[in-house]
């Protein structure tokens, strides 16, 4: 059985680290796979790892803008997997004529209207581009196969979104944890009250529905209480309006970068030992299909202020503080909770690395295997003889 994996629009973040963990942690061939072919760019094809059965096609269109990949997504990708026996779509979008096809979504925010109003004056183009994925991810939903979910948060809010679909076989499987995150909750115990330095720190792009300049003020907030802390901040700029907004905010509460620092977007490697440095894991985003950064800190043995949205409850249940993420004055509340009570912040160290070891790139791999294998199989006198001859349909 030949799979093919249409990976256009996989270029930066959390969508490029699945298709890397997922081609790594597992071996295809044990549900009946013998070749996996990739169509991607340059970038994030280099970053995939070197198997056998793995064949890594580059299309030059896919290095360029927007327009040019959708084009090719609609036009061509089509004609040149119609040697494979199915297709399986990781950007969420296709509107192409081959089957079986199963669709995989990672983004809650074309469902989410509230979120989507951020955009309305600062960024229109984003606003446009979240309503017309709205449209072709709700389009490829209706024409899929399948569909696999990475949490029930999303799986519930695009079934609620999109009606009529055609697409009755799901699964929900969440993200996994790269091992090099999971540290010992144990080894930072000590109270943190007298403390010379409190480190807090929050890993995320920066983007409005991320609210970085919330969690500056929440900082600046503290410090005013006479509390020590620093705060870093990490991730690509992906809004620059966003971007600029926290900035702005920065130069009011700390002009000359005294405690608060943007460090840009790091190494995925280097996060590991930036986390071991911390004291106190934020997390603030409003919108979230799952959240692999969260993910991360809960692996790390931190303690976890969060924002309090179903799929992060979803995740990290009790074994954080919440608060909600347009307030600063709440995001601060949150944050001392954890500096002030020692006990508290324990245990929800202890129950957030218990939770994530429930979470495996290997799990993830084998159970998204398995799956697409289940789905090949009930869909053969639906689809595949459809597309291609008979004598194909049980090729290797």
């Amino acid at each position: 059985m030949k799979l093919a994996i249409n990976a256009f629009n996989i270029r930066i973040g959390g969508g490029v680290t699945h298709l890397v963990e997922l081609l790594s942690s597992s071996d295809p061939a044990q549900y009946g796979f013998t070749e996996i072919a990739v169509w991607s760019n340059k970038n994030t094809l280099a970053l995939l790892p070197d198997n056998p059965w793995l064949k890594k096609i580059e299309v030059p269109a896919l290095n360029k803008n927007a327009l040019r990949k959708f084009w090719w997504n609609i036009r061509f990708f089509s004609k040149e997997i119609k040697k494979y026996d199915m297709a399986y779509v990781p950007g969420g979008t296709y509107l192409g004529s081959f089957r079986p096809f199963v669709n995989f979504f990672q983004n809650a925010l074309p469902f989410e209207p509230k979120e989507k109003r951020r955009f309305l004056l600062k960024s229109p183009i984003f606003y446009l581009k979240w309503n017309l994925l709205l449209l072709l991810q709700g389009l490829t939903f209706k024409r899929a196969s399948a569909a696999v979910f990475p949490s029930y948060y999303l799986k519930s809010l695009v079934y609620q979104k999109i009606k009529r679909t055609r697409c009755k076989i799901s699964r929900v499987i969440p993200h996994g944890i790269n091992p090099l995150f999971f540290g010992d909750p144990a080894t930072k115990t000590q109270s943190l009250e007298n403390k010379h330095e409190i480190h807090i720190i929050y890993v995320s792009r920066i983007d409005f529905y991320k609210h970085q300049w919330h969690v500056v003020n929440a900082v600046a907030l503290l410090r005013q209480m006479g509390i020590s802390v620093r705060l870093d901040i990490c991730g690509y700029i992906s809004n620059k309006h966003a971007y600029k907004k926290m900035l702005r905010s920065i130069d009011k509460v700390d002009p000359g970068r005294q405690y608060i620092r943007y460090h840009g977007n790091l190494p995925y490697s280097s996060l590991p030992d930036l986390y071991k440095k911390t004291d106190i894991f934020v997390f603030a985003s409003s919108c979230e299909s799952i959240s692999s950064i969260l993910l991360e800190g809960m692996a790390s043995g931190l303690a976890i202020a969060c924002a309090d949205i179903p799929v992060t409850k979803e995740v990290l249940k009790d074994a954080g503080v919440y608060f909600n993420p347009e307030d600063p004055c709440d995001i601060k509340n949150a944050i001392y909770q954890l500096i002030s009570n020692d006990s508290l912040r324990q245990i929800c160290k202890e129950k957030a690395f218990q939770y994530a070891k429930k979470y495996s790139w290997k799990h993830c791999a084998d159970q998204t295997f398995s799956f697409l294998k289940e789905v090949f199989e009930t869909t053969i006198p639906d689809e595949c003889l459809r597309n291609r001859d008979f004598s194909d349909l049980r090729r290797g």
